[in-house]
């Protein structure tokens, strides 16, 4: 049996404890990835921490939630190359590898995330702290991951568009088709649904504002009618439902689409 073993943890915050694998006689269990998210800080448990398994190619094959204690399992579909990401609302995210998990094998890990840093407001007279409200929400942590699309405030002033629904259109397996005529009312137009293509199926995407579902993919989801891109601070379009991360996944839809607005407020 192979064993290896790295003491202490290194400064991107997973401590890989050791890495087992079955002997050629033995059976052949799932692979399975064991660990524990901790505060960096406190060095207490984080729980609800989201941890995403990632093949070569960058792509979620397993993600879980850890426990109230901090501790998560993840089996992996079968031996090979792993990377490893863990996220929380208020840490920096971590992404680690490639790893590699043998036939039956075993790995486990400590997770050490660091909380971001808390910052004055620029202008205040009741000394209130706050962070950068992209930050709170995990934005910048699920961008780094690589895995979606991200459509950030600079990028929306750039292409000048005022419609939600034109800052989508483009994007890789996301589908707009143009508007089409109310009923009975030729002169008005509905807004465009929003549609996730993968190969042959269309299908539509989960719809969320500010964290907040507003529609589960049941429905038509027409982001222009809640808001225009002036209203917006950042855009998330994860398109198949193994890349939505796991606290914005309902399980039935496709896809999912992030609107994070610029007037929500995210205090601390």
């Amino acid at each position: 049996m192979d064993r290896s073993r790295r003491t202490g943890f290194p400064a991107w915050g997973l401590a890989l404890l050791g890495i087992l694998g079955a002997g050629p006689l033995a059976p052949a269990p799932a692979q399975e990835v064991k660990g524990l998210v901790l505060d960096r800080q406190t060095r207490k448990p984080v729980p609800q921490a989201y941890i995403g398994l990632l093949d070569t190619n960058r792509e979620i094959v397993k993600a879980v939630l850890s426990h109230d204690d901090g501790n998560f399992t993840l089996a992996a579909p079968g031996p090979g190359s792993y990377y490893l990401y863990v996220s929380q609302v208020g840490y920096k995210g971590q992404f680690d590898g490639l790893y590699e998990l043998g036939r039956g094998g075993l790995l486990e890990v400590e997770v050490w995330l660091p909380p971001l840093p808390f910052e004055l407001a620029p202008v205040t007279v009741t000394g209130e702290r706050r962070v950068d409200a992209l930050a709170v929400v995990g934005f910048y942590e699920r961008k780094e991951r690589g895995i979606g699309t991200f459509i950030e405030r600079d990028e929306l002033e750039r292409r000048g568009s005022v419609r939600i629904s034109d800052a989508l259109y483009g994007i890789n397996g996301v589908q707009v088709p143009e508007p089409r005529p109310r009923f009975g009312s030729p002169e008005g137009l509905l807004n465009p649904e929003v549609y996730i293509r993968r190969g042959a199926n269309v299908c539509r995407p989960a719809f969320y504002v500010d964290g907040a579902m507003v529609s589960d993919g049941n429905e038509p989801v027409r982001p222009d009618d809640y808001m225009t891109t002036t209203d917006i601070e950042a855009i998330e379009v994860y398109v198949g439902q193994l890349a939505v991360p796991l606290e914005f996944n309902n399980g039935g839809a496709c896809g999912t689409v992030l609107i994070w607005s610029r007037h929500a407020e995210r205090r601390r």
